[in-house]
């Protein structure tokens, strides 16, 4: 009998992951979007943060590292005023758009001269990624990094 409950457990959640996506991985981390907000802004004080959501999660650095080994983003062609750095960073945030990877407090950050993506890992670290490149970066106050604006 067991048996027969545990085959129609496992054949509800697959039901339920192919109409609704995949769940949250057990090690993502949820928390508030004034977490968040705070996490930014102790390391952008002066940038405009727009929040999209009032609850988000936190990955380990490794998911994002696979996450972008797997995603064909950087392998576009930099086109000038067609295919550029803004266009490179909201492709990748589409592409982190799909479940469960919508709900991680990953966004677009801009400087004055660059368009780029940034998130926060489990151990509340900001990190910024080069989209053209999938570099992870650190936060940084050079001019192409010195972050302005970031919507989240």
């Amino acid at each position: 009998m067991r048996k027969g409950i545990r085959k129609v457990l496992n054949w509800i959640l697959d039901l339920e992951n192919l109409i609704f996506g995949e769940g949250i991985p057990e090690d993502w981390e949820p928390v508030d979007h004034t977490y968040v907000l705070e996490k930014l802004m102790e390391t952008y004080p002066f940038a405009k943060i727009y929040m999209s959501d009032s609850l988000y999660y936190l990955c380990p650095k490794q998911t994002i590292e696979e996450f972008l080994a797997a995603d064909p983003t950087d392998q576009e062609r930099y086109t000038q005023e067609i295919f550029d750095c803004d266009d490179f960073s909201y492709r990748l945030m589409g592409q982190f758009h799909i479940k469960p990877y919508a709900a991680l407090a990953f966004g677009i950050a801009w400087s004055k001269t660059h368009a780029y993506n940034i998130f926060i890992t489990k151990q509340g670290i900001v990190l910024l990624i080069e989209p053209q490149t999938d570099q992870i970066l650190q936060p940084t106050t050079d001019e192409a990094y010195n972050t302005e604006l970031i919507i989240m």
